[in-house]
């Protein structure tokens, strides 16, 4: 299949195990960077900030994403 760019907050929440009203706080404190994309009506965030936070957590060089404990 082709390879998504982008989630929605909801899938953002399921991805990560966290709720939504979370992912929405993060977002609000600038820890998930979401922008609203008016062809999805709805706050997105890009896979590649996905692929990117995961990799850092099997790294172990996640500092900045303390919020996850």
């Amino acid at each position: 299949g082709q390879r998504r760019l982008v989630y929605s907050m909801r899938e953002t929440a399921e991805l990560l195990g966290l709720s939504r009203s979370k992912i929405y706080e993060l977002e609000k404190q600038g820890l998930i960077p979401a922008k609203y994309l008016p062809t999805h009506g709805k706050l997105m965030v890009s896979s590649k900030w996905l692929d990117d936070f995961m990799a850092r957590q099997f790294d172990g060089e996640n500092e900045e994403d303390s919020w996850q404990s």
